[in-house]
């Protein structure tokens, strides 16, 4: 079973694309850790959803508690470079907010 579960940030508002049969979410998230020696690292994953209700709250910078499939993938850029890139198919999507009392994250139902 590839279940996958990330809490990051937003890095760009979510865009609803069309196509004949539907439509979908497509946004990227940034998921960010610290190594043992206490420099960060950043993972970044290209993500779909076709949970479209959510596409007016999924704005840039915005905390997410995403579950779904992930895979990986190569791709050429514009300089005909092969690069390889993150995705998650998002099965569930929830929003993480800082509460200034406890400076805890706290999840909050929303599907």
């Amino acid at each position: 079973m590839n279940r996958t579960t990330i809490i990051g940030h937003l890095g760009d508002d979510a865009r609803l694309i069309q196509f004949p049969d539907g439509q979908f979410l497509a946004f990227s998230v940034a998921v960010s850790s610290k190594t043992k020696e206490g420099e960060k690292s950043t993972t970044w994953f290209s993500c779909t959803s076709s949970q479209t209700y959510h596409h007016e709250q999924l704005k840039k910078g915005k905390k997410v508690y995403l579950e779904g499939n992930v895979g990986a993938r190569t791709y050429t850029n514009k300089k005909e470079e092969v690069k390889a890139e993150l995705y998650l198919r998002v099965s569930y999507i929830d929003f993480v907010e800082r509460t200034s009392l406890l400076e805890n994250d706290i999840v909050h139902q929303t599907s």
